[in-house]
């Protein structure tokens, strides 16, 4: 008998401690992570906005961003150096 009350005390606490757990309200935003396609990383860049980086597309050279490109595995080379365009390569 003991141990049956035992055990329905820890439940009714652990029960208790759920419903003490704060709840968001109906219609607040959630965070969901984005959702990049196939051979893409995701990342969260650093004025932060959800980004999907790919080798091949445009990238900003600046310090900050550099050392957020490879943070994912990437580096920012320029690939025409008459324009100076910058593009995303794996490495």
């Amino acid at each position: 008998m003991r141990r049956r009350l035992a055990v329905f005390a820890a439940a009714v606490a652990f029960g208790g401690g759920l419903a003490a757990v704060p709840t968001a309200p109906f219609g607040a935003p959630v965070a969901v992570a984005k959702s990049c396609m196939r051979g893409q990383v995701h990342a969260v860049a650093p004025d932060g906005s959800n980004v999907c980086l790919r080798a091949g597309q445009f990238c900003r050279h600046s310090h900050r961003w550099q050392r957020f490109y490879q943070r994912y595995g990437f580096r920012c080379n320029a690939y025409d150096s008459y324009s100076k365009r910058w593009r995303l390569t794996r490495g």
